[in-house]
Parts: C-alpha cells; structure tokens; sequence
C-alpha cells in the first residue's frame, strides 16, 4: 500500500543541540531534505507509518517538530491593471514614474546617491535577465531546481527586481526602480506556479546570509507570504528573517493583500525586526495629498500576537516594472510591489550610510514617513516612506 509522505522541521533549542539532528537520519525515521542551520533546524521527509517514531524522537531529545508549510505569492495580486483608483485610461505613461517621485528617490538620485554597488537578495520566483538589469545580476542561487544560470518561470521576481533596481535601459531611461545603480541577487525559493514551501525560504534566506560578504547584501526583499497560524516566536521562517536582521541585513517583506479586514498581515510581514510594508494608492501622480492606501493591502494588528504592523506604506498600485523573458514592462499591483519600492530605499541609504545598521535604517524611515489621513497605524504603520528625509535623519558616521 502506498502511504503517504510529509514534510516538517525539526529544530533544537540551541546550537549545539543542533548537532544532535543527525540521530533522526540515523534512526531512519526520516530523511533529512536540508540542513537550515539558520533556525538550528533540518527539513525532513517521513511517512505516516514513520512519524510517530519520529515524533517519539523530538520528544526524547527535546525538538520541536513543525509543519513545513506552503509558502508563496500574496493572494489577489493583479496583473496588468490597477485594483484600485483611476483606471488605466487615465493614467498617461509619465504616471508610472509617480511611484518613485511620491518616494522623493529621484532626489536621492541628484545627489549621486543611486545604489552603486550595493546588493539587494530577492527571495522570490526568480530573476530573468532584462536590459534594464543587464550587467547587475551578480549571483543566482536556485533552491527549487539547482539552475546555474537566472531564469524566472513565473515573472514576478524579475518585475519585483526591476522595481528594486531596473535602470531604464530599454525605456530610455524613463521606467526606473528606486536604487538604478544597485545589484541584484537572485534567490529563486518559489516555483512557476508561485509556491514553496517553509524551508525552501528559510534555505534562501540562510544562503543570502552565508554571501552577504561576498555579494556585499545589504539588503532582502521577501514579496511573499502565508498566513499566520503560530506566534512570530514559534514561526522558523521568522526566525530566519530575524537572524538575517542580526546579521546585518534589512529584510523587507509585503505585508499581504488580504485587507482591508483586520489581523490579516502574513508571516513572515510580522517578523519583529523586519520592514513590514503597506501598499499606497498614488493615484499616478507625484505629490502625495491625494494619496490613499489600498482596499486589497493587509491590516493588523498581528494574528495570535497582536502586535502592531505594518512598518511602513509605499505606492503599490498599478505600478510599471520589467516583464519576464522580454526587454518589455508591464503594470502590477499588490504590496508585493511596494516592498520592493522600500528595499530600494534602503538600498539607497545603504549606500549613502554605509555604517548604518538594519534598526537605523527602518528607523530613519518610519520616523520621517509621511502619515495619510484617515488611516490608524495597523492599517498605514508610520505612513508613506520619503527616502530622502530618511537620508537627512542617519546620522553621518567616521
């Protein structure tokens, strides 16, 4: 009889414990898929006929067993047209600008201040090579189906890259992501349908964490997300996050696209340390009073914690960004979108403050964010990031 087979986590309470994993191969209870010492973890495959000797072993030794659950794109996420505001016929092609204009990046951009030589991981389907990309993708790390070479079998990794740092190669410079200048590192955890699991993430984010020298990452963009079903201290992929925080990485994740209901955020957007993000509506236009946030993007406050989140907002709505296997563009919506927008300001301050630590960044951006009116805080967090006044709130060190 066929049984069925399962994936869970098995993670020790320390370090050193960690070692012990290895028993649960050896016991032959379970195969071990991958090693996440990241979250002192491993991902096993088992069997129905296995997991209560396995379950007995996490007990013995002291191992939290968890589900490795499915992960992926956000729900409800548009392509190709606006979900809120003013439809595409009205919005000329000098609106896909607005994007990066509402976020004053374009005045980081006079300053010389444009992302040069900083890497930006991108946890996501993918990376295809674009024009707008050509020359910056730097490394390509596939966790799904171990291919050297980038490639995106979904699309919406390269349009999220383009947003963090496409240069307007192909549109004669006129569709530009927020840090032009900027590296791209391609970390493919999901597949062509948009999924993964748990610890295909977690595997993503520990590899991003073991180069961060060698690409000089400073910064992570997770447009990706599940629902909450544990407390942020008992969730492995937020545990990951957390760890690429202290090491010295500013993880940005999309809050989700299930609002406008409350405690509707995603893991890991409620990861303590990380820059939960918002989408805001620009209308398609540069100044930010008729600015509103979307009805699609997440609120909180957090399930199971309560906690406050989102951090931040940025434009998400019907924004322009590259186009997978092609040198074209295309529209999309979701706060998928909007992460990116902030990993490219922190891409930016990366640059113009090299010193500046995770914390420092999300702070100087939360702290001179621009409050929308009418929102309350788990629906905007401290509001629409200005990354230029953020630049002027880092102190400058050395």
């Amino acid at each position: 009889m066929k049984t069925t087979t399962h994936h869970y986590i098995l993670q020790a309470p320390s370090t050193e414990a960690f070692k012990s994993l290895s028993a649960v191969e050896a016991s032959g209870a379970a195969t071990i898929r991958a090693r996440l010492p990241i979250i002192n973890g491993v991902a096993i495959e088992t069997d129905e006929v296995r997991l209560g000797e396995v379950q007995a072993l996490a007990e013995r030794q002291g191992l939290r067993l968890i589900e490795d659950r499915r992960i992926g794109l956000l729900p409800d996420e548009q392509v190709g047209q606006p979900v809120s505001g003013l439809g595409p016929a009205f919005r000329g092609l000098d609106s896909w600008r607005a994007a990066t204009h509402t976020v004053a990046a374009d005045k980081m951009w006079d300053k010389g201040v444009t992302g040069q030589g900083i890497g930006v991981a991108v946890i996501d389907t993918g990376v295809a090579p674009h024009k707008d990309l050509r020359g910056r993708i730097v490394a390509f790390h596939d966790v799904v189906n171990g291919r050297p070479d980038p490639y995106d079998d979904h699309g919406h990794g390269t349009h999220v890259s383009g947003l963090v740092a496409g240069d307007g190669a192909a549109s004669a410079g006129f569709i530009k992501g927020m840090a032009p200048s900027a590296n791209i590192i391609g970390v493919k955890v999901l597949d062509g349908g948009g999924s993964g699991e748990f610890s295909d993430v977690i595997k993503g984010i520990q590899w991003a964490v073991d180069n961060k020298e060698r690409y000089n990452i400073k910064v992570l963009n997770m447009s990706l997300g599940a629902y909450i079903e544990t407390s942020y201290k008992d969730d492995p992929v937020v545990q990951a996050v957390e760890a690429a925080a202290r090491a010295g990485i500013t993880p940005v994740v999309a809050a989700g696209n299930s609002g406008p209901g409350p405690s509707t955020v995603g893991t890991p957007g409620n990861a303590p340390n990380a820059v939960s993000v918002a989408a805001v509506d620009d209308r398609g236009t540069p100044w930010r009073w008729d600015d509103r946030i979307a009805l699609f993007s997440s609120r909180g406050p957090t399930a199971i914690d309560n906690e406050q989140k989102p951090d931040l907002a940025a434009p998400g709505v019907a924004v322009m960004s590259l186009k997978a296997n092609s040198n074209g563009y295309v529209p999309m919506s979701g706060t998928s979108m909007a992460s990116p927008i902030v990993a490219g300001a922190a891409a930016l301050l990366s640059q113009a403050h090299p010193e500046a630590t995770p914390a420092e960044i999300r702070d100087a951006l939360m702290s001179t964010a621009h409050t929308l009116w009418g929102y309350n805080a788990n629906t905007q967090g401290k509001g629409c990031i200005d990354v230029e006044a953020a630049d002027k709130a880092l102190p400058t060190k050395g």
